[in-house]
């Protein structure tokens, strides 16, 4: 009953999760990740989700977390095959390497070097795959359906306007369904055991868990089909004890146990005088009281870390470049963007106009892949407030229609040298046209009519830019180090 509970839980979770990030599901499912509600300072659900761990173990990472649903998935397929299926074993816990990742990952958040974490969030590494290998492909499945819808005159399907948005962030995304994919189908849970921080945070919590996975020695005949089938090769059928801090709470050693022995209880297992004591030390599942303190506090260090970053972001971002990139409208300073935005993509995937484009370096190492606004392929929508509306973490300001439209996301600056007005006679006043503030005026230079930049009132849009005839564009619009609101 309870794997089927898991698996129902994990399948909503999952396909709402992916029909989020497509675009076809509006719920706000992605608030529900840990990562993203420390960034966001989001006490309710960060209360919610360490108190369900201290009570039940690693459930999220089985029930919520899509990455962690998403390998549960590649291994239910490498099972089907019964060439490859495979068969687990007892592995001891890497907890120099775990615990450095989550020592390391503190650190960043507390200096302020976003990239780390940005390219170990299960969350957000989960977004960048869909929205960089399975959008493109939903979209031109869309785009050949209305195609084809034409020839026989049904008109109720509408396509997709595809934007390239770089080999960078395209190759990354496919490294990560790559790796993480064939470690699942060989190793199971072998990435949220050993990488994950956001793992190793929920799994210290389980060490005190209530509720956990035990097994019965009574019981027991020592089968070993409980470890065969552990994907986080947790179970030591030897020594009979199951690491709870690795365990994320699939249930399947309790469904195959034949003999019930393997319990979701709890109660303790009985106690055969020193021997279970000494056992479960031989197995290596038990901590001395100096590394469980020095587990807790990396652990507790590294979730302080994100809500302080989110209460209150200041300094510079490390590594940040000249602020000659536009961030979102909503994004505020280079250094509260940079520290709070986990490069999940998701705004990049829903923008309308396909303004906002993965960065490499614009911003510098420290924003790497977090989004940018790029002109050339669109202009931010005046009417649109999507990118705050669905960003997780807080990096992008939910705000209404109204402020957005007043925010300065960046300043218009003219290049009269590149202006077909001026190189080629002509008479254009596209860029007055398309301005949605009125921060473009014509004035009278040398005869002739120019545009002129009026930078109270211009919000850096992007209009201007993209819909400039010049090549190079004799409008190019720059980002400032922090964004303020406007008068119009």
């Amino acid at each position: 009953m309870l794997m089927k509970f898991r698996v129902l839980l994990a399948g909503i979770s999952f396909i709402s999760m992916t029909l989020f990030f497509l675009g076809l599901f509006d719920l706000p499912a992605a608030s529900l990740q840990l990562f993203p509600a420390l960034l966001a300072a989001n006490v309710l659900v960060v209360l919610v989700i360490l108190a369900s761990a201290v009570l039940f173990g690693r459930v999220y990472c089985s029930m919520l977390c899509p990455l962690g649903i998403f390998q549960d998935i590649v291994l239910w397929l490498a099972q089907r095959r019964k060439k490859n299926r495979q068969k687990f074993h007892y592995r001891k816990e890497s907890r120099r390497l775990r615990y450095g990742i989550l020592l390391a990952t503190a650190a960043a958040l507390f200096g302020g070097a976003a990239l780390l974490p940005v390219l170990l969030d299960p969350y957000s590494i989960y977004g960048r795959i869909i929205a960089h290998l399975f959008t493109p492909l939903w979209q031109q499945a869309v785009n050949g359906a209305a195609a084809l819808g034409e020839r026989y005159e049904f008109y109720g399907l509408a396509g997709y306007d595809f934007v390239w948005q770089g080999a960078a962030a395209l190759c990354l995304s496919a490294v990560y369904f790559f790796l993480i994919g064939v470690a699942a189908w060989r190793y199971g849970r072998s990435y949220c055991n050993m990488i994950c921080p956001i793992g190793t945070l929920l799994g210290t919590l389980s060490r005190y868990s209530v509720f956990r996975m035990r097994i019965q020695p009574e019981r027991c005949v020592s089968c070993g089909l409980c470890e065969k089938n552990c994907r986080s090769s947790c179970i030591d059928v030897k020594h009979q004890t199951i690491d709870a801090s690795r365990c994320v709470g699939c249930f399947s050693c309790m469904e195959i146990c034949p003999r019930q022995a393997v319990q979701f209880t709890a109660a303790k297992q009985p106690m055969i005088k020193e021997a279970a004591v000494s056992s479960e030390q031989a197995s290596g599942n038990v901590l001395t009281r100096r590394e469980m303190l020095a587990a807790s506090a990396i652990a507790a260090g590294a979730a302080a870390g994100a809500l302080m970053k989110a209460a209150a972001v200041s300094g510079a971002a490390l590594g940040s470049a000249d602020n000659k990139a536009v961030r979102p409208p909503g994004a505020g300073s280079q250094a509260a963007f940079s520290n709070r935005c986990t490069a999940c993509h998701l705004c990049v995937d829903r923008c309308p106009n396909q303004v906002l484009t993965p960065a490499i370096l614009e911003y510098g190492l420290g924003g790497i892949f977090q989004p940018r606004a790029d002109f050339s392929q669109g202009y931010c929508d005046y009417h649109c407030s999507i990118c705050g509306s669905v960003c997780p973490s807080g990096a992008i300001q939910k705000l209404p229609l109204a402020e957005k439209q007043r925010v300065q996301m960046g300043k218009a600056i003219y290049h009269p040298e590149q202006c077909l007005i001026r190189t080629e006679g002509v008479e254009c006043a596209n860029c007055l046209l398309h301005c949605p503030t009125g921060a473009i005026t014509m004035e009278e230079k040398d005869g002739r009519k120019l545009p002129r930049v009026h930078h109270a009132k211009c919000i850096g849009c992007g209009s201007c830019t993209y819909h400039c005839p010049a090549q190079p564009t004799a409008m190019q619009v720059i980002g400032t180090a922090e964004q303020k609101r406007i008068s119009i």
